[in-house]
């Protein structure tokens, strides 16, 4: 069995469940009755009063009995989240956990509509007054360090110099040397300033590490955010039927969504918004990312940005 096949079976359940939360059949016949009575109440009273009411006690009691059933079935969804879980660790989850060490599928197209919303969103997040880091530049991450150039200073930080020089070589020489690289040892990232930064990118970096990797960040990002800082970063749904099977082929790591969404809160985030959008890539085909943002309110007492141009070689 594949943890796939799971997955497509749990969404099946959800699907249903939706119809029959949908379904209001046995309202509409209560009701109905129940109108009979209503427009008839001139009529004298007779045993046919009597059988109707009997009958709307049966439909009262179908209906009790209705929502009953339909409470039972998150339990149902919650033992195969287990179960996919469980096979997940045996078949998708790899023993050093370490990025990029398994996964091949790390060039790929996004769709122009996603690249926008996913460069909006940044700007939404990226603003002067504060500190930025980029955690991860290789291949499609690089594309979107220029829209972090606003942050003042901007720290670029990967597990490989390579990578950094790569992102950074895009700029011309002045701009270059006030960039703050960092390379990253042992996913230690505890040298980097505490609450200073007001925005973190991680794109496509968790995408292709496992899910105790992304926990030890989030554990130690949420330090380097000032209160208020957001973190935006991507990976690789488990949860979706298409982006499991990535996974199964060893495309991208096995990360659900529902076990970063609590991941998040116990460590102390809150939730700003989640996507999962379908993709025009053949391999890839679900694009998904999560905002979160350290309690707090985002303040600051700089009060002019540095003068200057930014321009690419």
């Amino acid at each position: 069995m594949l943890v796939s096949e799971l997955v497509s079976f749990r969404d099946n359940i959800i699907k249903r469940l939706e119809f029959l939360e949908q379904d209001t059949s046995l309202d509409n016949l209560y009701n109905n009755i129940s109108l009979i009575l209503t427009e008839n109440a001139s009529i004298e009273e007779s045993s046919a009063h009597d059988k109707l009411r009997d009958i709307l006690n049966d439909y009262d009691i179908l209906r009790k009995k209705s929502v009953e059933i339909k409470n039972r079935l998150p339990n149902v969804i919650d033992d195969i989240n287990d179960s996919i879980d469980q096979l997940a660790e045996k078949l998708l989850v790899k023993q050093d956990d370490q990025p990029f060490n398994h996964y091949h599928c790390t060039d790929f197209i996004i769709s122009n509509e996603i690249d926008l919303l996913i460069r909006s969103n940044i700007h939404q997040h990226a603003d002067w007054h504060f500190p930025a880091m980029q955690l991860g530049c290789r291949s499609l991450a690089q594309k979107y360090t220029t829209e972090l150039v606003v942050n003042d200073p901007l720290y670029i930080c990967d597990i490989d110099l390579t990578y950094i020089d790569e992102a950074t070589a895009q700029f011309n020489d002045l701009y270059n040397k006030r960039i703050r690289k960092y390379v990253i040892s042992n996913h230690d990232i505890q040298a980097l300033p505490h609450n200073q930064f007001g925005f973190i990118l991680s794109w496509m970096f968790f995408n292709f590490a496992g899910i105790g990797i992304l926990e030890n960040y989030l554990t130690n990002l949420i330090k380097l955010l000032r209160p208020g800082g957001s973190l935006m970063f991507s990976y690789n749904n488990g949860d979706i039927f298409d982006s499991c099977r990535l996974s199964e082929t060893g495309g991208m790591s096995f990360i659900p969504k529902r076990k970063i969404l609590d991941m998040c809160e116990k460590i102390g985030y809150s939730i700003i918004s989640s996507y999962d959008l379908p993709n025009t890539d053949d391999q890839v085909k679900y694009i998904s990312w999560i905002e979160i943002q350290k309690p707090g309110v985002l303040l600051t007492v700089k009060r002019t940005q540095a003068i200057g141009r930014i321009l690419s070689k």
